[in-house]
């Protein structure tokens, strides 16, 4: 018997993917993506954890994290 499985579209999988960044770098999804866009200009960062490159990316664009 075969299990059925939903079937994803890359555009399903980036959304649930910026939904859950977001949430956990507590920003909005317009921001998750434009970090994701971000991050895919820098390849270089790529190998270092989320945290710096999330820091490096907040350095460099700080209008979008306004300090409280």
């Amino acid at each position: 018997m075969e299990i059925a499985v939903p079937a994803y579209t890359n555009d399903q999988l980036t959304l649930d993917h910026l939904e859950k960044l977001a949430e956990r770098f507590s920003m909005s999804t317009q921001d998750a993506a434009k970090f994701m866009l971000w991050s895919r200009q820098m390849p270089w960062l790529a190998d270092k954890p989320i945290q710096q490159r999330i820091a490096k990316f907040r350095e460099q664009h700080p209008l979008i994290w306004p300090e409280h």
